[in-house]
């Protein structure tokens, strides 16, 4: 159950992740909702996580240059 992970947060449910070898990035599908934390998936969560996936991974190597870090 999520609620005996957090406490406390603003969007919960699940994802599913896919690393497409053709663009070498993370694609990341978000949905359902936490039941016990009374929460949904935010329109934002998969950008946001598929972002900071791509990013993390991207400083260990090469990093297309769609996603240039500044």
């Amino acid at each position: 159950m999520h609620r005996e992970i957090m406490q406390k947060g603003i969007s919960a449910g699940f994802l599913i992740l896919n690393y497409d070898v053709d663009s070498n990035l993370f694609v990341v599908k978000c949905f359902g909702e936490s039941t016990s934390m009374h929460l949904k998936v935010s329109d934002q969560d998969e950008f946001i996580i598929s972002e900071y996936l791509n990013k993390q991974f991207y400083t260990l190597g090469h990093l297309p240059e769609e996603l240039q870090l500044s």
